[in-house]
């Protein structure tokens, strides 16, 4: 498996707000890009990624989700996704 390196778009003392995505979206991507969440097929489930980084995986479905719908609206448009 491939092993990838997170860059936060945002670098240096900025303030939260200016930050593209939140630390928590950060490591639920990064842990699913390491576990295989995003390949075809899936390296793993929902569920073993929500067990990975400790969280239910309704809470683990919300955060990935939000975290692709504000990246997709970086890079489609030059409106914040909220």
């Amino acid at each position: 498996m491939e092993r990838y390196r997170v860059r936060t778009p945002l670098k240096g003392k900025q303030e939260r707000a200016d930050r593209l995505l939140t630390r928590r979206q950060e490591e639920l991507l990064a842990a699913g890009l390491r576990e295989g969440y995003f390949e075809v097929p899936r390296g793993c489930t929902l569920a073993d990624l929500a067990d990975v980084v400790g969280v239910d995986k309704s809470t683990a479905s919300g955060i990935v989700r939000r975290a692709q719908a504000r990246l997709i609206a970086w890079y489609l448009t030059d409106v914040k996704a909220e």
